[in-house]
This record gives structure tokens, C-alpha cells and sequence, in this order.
């Protein structure tokens, strides 16, 4: 892999992510969300396999660039996780960027979305700047 890029990543080791709706999930195989602008069905095996994931684990020896972009106001994977992602990388070559304002989805769904263009930006520049080396 020739660089790697996060946005809003849920970067964690066998994290459970609402141990309230994981349960329900359990007994109704499903607990039904509301994205906002949509409803979705989220199972069981989505529950189970986040809880099982260990990301953290895949990239911790990766040496290549890693960028990871974040949300200052993003209320659904705290932006310090990054942090850790970062920490945790084998790269001497990281970057964080945080853009002021916007939420986890860079402002999917709203009018305003200069937190998204910020965020393309941002991603383009480094990735051209990481891949033309």
C-alpha cells in the first residue's frame, strides 16, 4: 500500500460500540438507526464483527504515509482516536488535519459543505504530495 487515509475512522480493538443496541440486536437480530437523512437496519453479525475487529492490530506495523482527517466537532468517533492511530502506525511519516467545524460526515447533508471541500483538499494535496515522491 502506497499510502493510507482515514476520515472520521472508528480506529479501536475490539470496541463495542453501543452495548445497549448490541443486545437488542441480539434479541431482535437487528436494531433499526436514524442516520438523519435515512433509517438503516443494523444486524447482529455488524455489532459482533465490530466488536471483534482488531484495526488497530492490522495497520500497528504499516510504514508507509498515513494521513488521518478528522472532524473538530465530530461527536461520533472522538478525534482523539486518531491520536492513537497514529501513535500506533510503524510510519515516521504522519499527519493529522483537523477541519474546524465540521461533524463526522463532514457535513453530508447539509448546505454548507465547505467541511467536505476542506476535507478533499486536504486529501488530495497530501496524497499527491505522498504518491509523486
Amino acid at each position: 500500500m502506497a499510502a493510507l487515509v482515514e476520515w472520521s475512522g472508528a480506529v479501536y480493538n475490539g470496541y463495542d460500540e453501543d452495548p445497549d443496541a448490541h443486545q437488542r440486536a441480539r434479541e431482535d437480530g437487528f436494531v433499526p438507526i436514524d442516520l438523519g437523512d435515512r433509517d438503516v437496519d443494523l444486524s447482529l453479525n455488524w455489532y459482533d464483527t465490530i466488536e471483534q475487529s482488531h484495526p488497530l492490530d492490522d495497520v500497528a506495523g504499516y510504514q508507509g504515509p498515513v494521513l488521518a482527517v478528522v472532524g473538530s466537532d465530530d461527536d461520533v468517533v472522538p478525534p482523539a482516536v486518531a491520536d492513537v492511530l497514529l501513535a500506533t502506525v510503524a510510519s515516521t511519516d504522519t499527519t493529522l488535519q483537523r477541519i474546524a467545524g465540521a461533524d463526522h460526515l463532514f457535513g453530508a447533508g447539509s448546505d454548507d459543505q465547505t467541511p467536505a471541500n476542506e476535507a478533499l483538499t486536504v486529501t488530495t494535496a497530501w496524497l499527491g504530495s505522498r504518491l509523486a515522491q
